[in-house]
């Protein structure tokens, strides 16, 4: 088990960093639950491009150039489809205005 601090925030939590490793939760009707995710320096890449691209292209980059992006970075680093939902959640996260 971790010892874990959530913020919360509307229905969804922030990340905040521990032992370095990212962590998410998702408020359900009964409890909050949270996984783990990417490492904390691949996190606050993917967020760095995320925010470059908005820069660069006024936009925010769709879910598969950010999977894309990733893959190339760290081209050594098989994707689990938790991986892939860390990605995803970093991209909402940076794309709030």
């Amino acid at each position: 088990m971790y010892d874990i601090k959530i913020i919360l925030i509307s229905n969804q939590a922030k990340f905040i960093p521990f032992h370095s490793q990212i962590f998410y939760g998702e408020i359900n009707e009964t409890f909050t639950t949270c996984a783990a995710m990417l490492e904390t320096d691949e996190a606050n890449a993917l967020a760095k491009w995320i925010q470059d691209w908005k820069k660069t292209y006024k936009e925010n980059p769709k879910l598969n150039e950010c999977i894309t992006w990733f893959e190339w970075k760290y081209e050594d680093k098989e994707l689990s489809p938790s991986d892939k939902r860390s990605i995803a959640a970093i991209l909402r996260y940076n794309s709030e205005e």
